[in-house]
């Protein structure tokens, strides 16, 4: 299927490997493997191991952190083969899925793992990340796992396992990026090296939401700080207003927020409503860009 069995290390008085994970090649003319940002983040030597024995240095194309998602390019393209991507709009729950990928490295290389879709459109809170509209499944992840393939029963690709968005103390649940929402984002990284995302331009403390539940206050995305001359500053919008809805559509947290955020696109007008002192005020927002790096 060409499932990729990715090292990383870096480079002091000698190469260390610091992380190891998965992929899987999804242009074999060029060599683009996709995989999770969080396997090869802060790494200045990737290699790839591949079913048939080779191991082949790999450079990075581009990464995202916010959606945890990275592109790399192998330095050999002989005789490569490419999975076969399906549409993960269609999943059901109960689906079968298998997950393919090298759990604790070598050792366990290209381990298959079967379950079902247990969910769709899941939201994780994770800091500094899009954790949302994950597919949920009870086929084992582990270690290693990440960013390797999470296939149909016919054989194609409907989502990017990640162990990073596992739920501690449970077990058989485990999340995968489905193929549908990461595409444009790896079209992106392939295109130019880095991937461009609609933001407000501003910073969002999660510790309201436990303070809000405690004191029977309004829920919402609590601005911590405001980029100057940023789209919300622009505004109105002020560190310690309380965003609670996105085009009409209410907003929880952070996580709600940056979910109805990425439905739109960079330059796009949005209507925000935001609490302050008590107050419920509606402006017009044009999203900014926010762009990964390298």
């Amino acid at each position: 299927m060409g499932i990729a069995n990715l090292q990383s290390g870096n480079n002091n008085t000698a190469l260390q490997e610091v992380g190891s994970g998965s992929g899987f090649i999804i242009d074999p003319q060029k060599g683009y493997i996709v995989t999770n940002n969080h396997v090869i983040e802060g790494a200045q030597k990737i290699t790839a191991s591949l079913s048939d024995g080779r191991s082949i240095d790999v450079k990075l194309v581009g990464a995202d952190p916010l959606t945890d998602l990275a592109v790399l390019q192998l330095s050999d393209t002989n005789n490569l083969t490419a999975a076969s991507l399906g549409d993960s709009t269609k999943l059901v729950v109960g689906e079968p899925v298998v997950a393919i990928g090298n759990p604790g490295g070598n050792e366990f290389a290209r381990s298959v793992t079967t379950g079902v879709v247990s969910a769709i459109n899941r939201t994780l809170d994770i800091q500094g990340e899009s954790g949302y509209g994950l597919i949920q499944t009870d086929a084992a992840i582990n270690p290693g796992n990440s960013g390797g393939p999470l296939v149909d029963y016919q054989g194609l690709v409907i989502g990017i396992t990640s162990v990073k968005f596992a739920v501690s103390g449970f077990e058989g649940m485990s999340f995968a990026i489905p193929i549908s929402t990461a595409l444009p984002t790896i079209q992106q990284l392939i295109n130019t090296g880095v991937a461009k995302h609609p933001g407000l331009m501003i910073s969002v403390n999660d510790q309201y939401t436990s303070y809000a539940i405690s004191n029977n206050l309004p829920l919402g995305a609590y601005v911590a700080a405001v980029a100057a001359n940023g789209p919300a500053a622009k505004a109105g919008i002020m560190a310690g207003d309380v965003i609670t809805k996105i085009n009409g559509i209410a907003i929880s947290n952070s996580s709600d927020l940056i979910y109805q955020i990425y439905k739109y696109q960079v330059g796009d007008n949005i209507s925000v409503t935001y609490l302050r002192n008590g107050v419920e005020t509606q402006v017009q927002v044009k999203l900014g860009e926010i762009s990964s790096t390298q």
